[in-house]
């Protein structure tokens, strides 16, 4: 692990508590997409030691089967499986199987090419967290709400 990479991990496990604590007030259901994505946004926090910057929080269930098509985020991106299992290939990496517990860490501009719930009977769960610039575009294969 490097050091930018721990470095993240520590900024976003010091900043969890803050986003459970505003789950219940702040949640937004969007409901599902035409690709089997539900999104439900957590909170959104700007980030007043880094200016400029916001934390966003969501949770993300995969439809049983679902396949997410290719995209990209402008912010760093912690996920972390809460639920089911979740197939992910960053970049040109090797695709990994991901089960509750675990969780990985995007770079902004990284392609995330195969995002699977391979499970056919049970959906897959995520807590997704954004670290990114006021005006960055989160994700480009739906849309997080503001």
């Amino acid at each position: 692990m490097n050091i930018l990479h721990g470095s993240f991990i520590l900024f976003i496990t010091a900043l969890l508590p803050l986003t459970c604590s505003a789950q219940k007030a702040s949640s937004t259901n969007i409901g599902a997409d035409k690709n089997g994505v539900h999104r439900a946004l957590l909170s959104t926090i700007e980030l007043t030691n880094m200016k400029g910057f916001n934390f966003t929080s969501l949770t993300v269930e995969l439809k049983p089967g679902v396949v997410v098509p290719s995209h990209q985020h402008e912010a760093f991106v912690f996920v972390y499986v809460l639920e089911g299992q979740v197939v992910s290939q960053i970049n040109k990496q090797a695709a990994v199987v991901y089960t509750a517990g675990d969780h990985w860490l995007e770079q902004p501009g990284d392609s995330h090419s195969k995002t699977q719930n391979p499970n056919e009977d049970k959906a897959a769960k995520l807590l997704v967290i954004f670290v990114a610039r006021d005006s960055a575009k989160l994700m480009t294969s739906g849309e997080v709400p503001k």
